[in-house]
């Protein structure tokens, strides 16, 4: 085992999101650049909803839009040489859409962390109105005198509003008086077009509306419903559907449709583009990718189809193999059977520390000898098979995989993965059986991956 490991997990920092849009190791540049030209055409109150399975990067993607709106609006924090890299990204090339994005402000909402509000209005309008990039361009007298009208107080302190007692003004009756609705909604209207200027659009994106309680995220739907019907203001909701739908199920009961309901706040419903494993594979690891084992790696990636949190402890897991050491032994071998012993456990390390790191019930019945054909399926798809290419290992990959000449090549992969999931799982070969050459290199790639096992079983994370 390495000595030290250093976690991969990409987390949604500034320098992470900036990175990310200079150097596009998701692929996702274009399909960023195509969502805010969209953002652009939009006019009147409009909800969309991007839907992604978790871990799929849909916190990213409107993290770097927003980066995007904020640097073209010169309201940011990052320095000019970093606010120069986005102007230069891919995602800018056209200067007409630069120019159409100046008139886009933007706002991030963290629904997840917000959830303690008794309230979700409050806790969406106290991000509104404290956001600092607004309040730069606030008509502050005009806010401060609307907050007042609903009930609040002004305070110099800190950024200068406190929204406790508008809480009171939402809980009483719970607004159930119409012309309290039709005042509440005019007064937030007011609210929104005192943080824009003429002519701009306010994007809100509220993300992480799925990992809710379920009050707080049925009732933040219902009062931006109510109260933010607004001709310009647009609401980007980064979500699970069917995470969200189940929410909405157990505030409702399990008899009641979650999808319908959700569909009445969405005015338009786009899915959240793969990553580009290739891309983002090579842009966290910094090994030479040309190793067998990194192809490996690569390809398990691939094969289990892994989300970019998966991906993420899947290259953390794997730094902690020290790959080179383990094919390094032993010298008890000749040259051919070093060869393949190597590409023995570089082909199924990679594929151990997959399952483990995606499906970890999984990942226990392959080693405990019960699931060969999920083993088998992901061994057809990893760079193992190359060794026939070689004719100097011809011979002894055969004596040693259970290979036949006279089967053609389909049918020697078959029983190839089923002989060596055999040795390896359900009848691995000790010491003291071992009689053969055959024998001796099955058990010394046994003894070697229970090693591997271990460090798996002891170190390893996943999601």
């Amino acid at each position: 085992m390495l000595e030290y490991m250093k976690s991969i997990e990409l987390l949604p920092t500034d320098e992470n999101i900036l990175d990310t849009i200079y150097k596009d190791p998701f692929n996702r540049n274009i399909e960023i650049e195509a969502f805010l030209k969209m953002l652009t055409t939009i006019e009147g109150h409009f909800s969309i909803s991007i839907n992604g399975k978790w871990g799929s990067g849909k916190t990213f993607f409107i993290k770097q839009c927003e980066m995007v709106l904020n640097v073209l609006d010169d309201k940011n924090s990052l320095d000019s040489e970093k606010s120069s890299k986005i102007l230069h990204s891919s995602i800018l090339s056209q200067n007409n859409l630069r120019e159409s994005l100046k008139k886009q402000k933007c706002v991030y909402f963290d629904a997840w962390a917000n959830d303690s509000y008794g309230t979700p209005l409050i806790a969406l309008l106290n991000t509104l109105i404290n956001n600092q990039n607004l309040l730069k361009i606030a008509d502050l007298e005009k806010l401060k005198s609307t907050l007042k009208k609903i009930g609040e107080k002004f305070l110099s302190e800190k950024i200068g509003f406190d929204v406790s007692l508008f809480d009171q003004v939402i809980q009483r009756k719970e607004i159930q008086d119409f012309q309290e609705r039709l005042d509440l909604h005019e007064y937030i209207e007011k609210v929104i077009n005192s943080l824009i200027e003429d002519g701009q659009r306010l994007n809100i994106f509220i993300d992480e509306l799925d990992r809710c309680n379920p009050r707080f995220a049925v009732k933040l739907l219902e009062q931006i419903k109510h109260y933010f019907l607004l001709d310009n203001v647009t609401f980007i909701f980064s979500t699970n559907i069917e995470e969200l739908s189940k929410t909405v199920n157990k505030f409702y009961g399990n008899e009641f449709s979650g999808d319908k309901y959700l569909n009445r706040f969405f005015d338009l419903s786009l899915s959240i583009p793969e990553i580009d494993k290739v891309s983002y594979f090579q842009y966290l690891t910094s090994k030479d990718s040309s190793w067998v084992y990194k192809k490996n790696e690569l390809a398990v990636i691939k094969f289990l189809n892994m989300s970019l949190r998966e991906v993420n402890s899947f290259v953390t897991n794997n730094e902690i193999i020290d790959y080179q050491k383990l094919a390094s032994n032993p010298e008890i071998f000749a040259r051919e059977n070093k060869d393949i012993y190597m590409y023995v456990l570089w082909s199924v390390v990679p594929i151990l520390v997959g399952f483990h790191t995606v499906n970890d019930p999984l990942y226990r019945r392959i080693i405990s000898g019960t699931e060969n054909e999920a083993f088998s399926e992901a061994l057809r798809n990893v760079k193992f098979w190359n060794l026939l290419r070689y004719d100097d290992l011809d011979t002894k990959i055969f004596e040693l995989c259970n290979f036949s000449k006279s089967l053609d090549f389909e049918k020697n992969v078959e029983n190839a993965t089923n002989f060596i999931y055999e040795r390896l799982f359900i009848e691995p070969i000790t010491i003291n059986q071992a009689k053969t050459e055959a024998d001796i290199f099955w058990c010394v790639i046994s003894q070697n991956l229970n090693g591997v096992l271990k460090t798996i079983s002891q170190n390893f994370r996943f999601e």
